[in-house]
């Protein structure tokens, strides 16, 4: 029996396999949390007012001068008021949306098997895992020849 290169005969299987199991570990529904959590709507917050005033007192004036005459400091105000209560009522929807069009859009298991079946990849795990391997293969090698000691101190001891 071979152990060498029993890795590289069966690369593909394993990699189908580890990724299904990482991927059934890993919760998509999470990941939509995450990203629909109001509070990142929060943490926007501070650009998107700079952005709606600047959008209001520039880009608006400059795309639609004939408003500009309507558009005083309280107008502003109550018009970026009002878009952000529309958006602080929309975002969680349009992000839990957006985070389901992600998700079937985003195959975890198949990025992971192709991840895991990259030649690249396996160099990287050759090389984390072949000091551990080495310790393990030392450690064997210390109780097989402590058993074996043992074991011809008893077949002495006992003749």
């Amino acid at each position: 029996i071979r152990i060498q290169g029993l890795y590289y005969r069966n690369q593909q299987a394993l990699a189908t396999q580890i990724s299904a199991a990482m991927a059934s570990d890993f919760s998509m529904q999470a990941i939509r949390e995450k990203i629909s959590n109001p509070e990142n709507l929060e943490l926007a917050m501070p650009l998107i007012r700079e952005q709606l005033d600047e959008f209001f007192r520039t880009r608006l004036v400059k795309d639609l001068p004939y408003v500009a005459p309507f558009l005083g400091e309280k107008t502003i105000q109550s018009l970026k008021d009002l878009f952000i209560r529309e958006l602080t009522t929309l975002f969680p929807d349009i992000m839990q949306q957006f985070a389901g069009n992600l998700t079937q859009q985003f195959d975890l298991q198949d990025q992971l098997t192709r991840r895991l079946s990259d030649p690249q990849t396996t160099k990287k795990l050759e090389n984390m895992l072949r000091p551990p391997l080495r310790r393990a293969a030392l450690l064997g090698l210390l109780v097989g020849l402590a058993v074996g000691l043992a074991q011809l101190a008893l077949a002495v001891l006992t003749s």
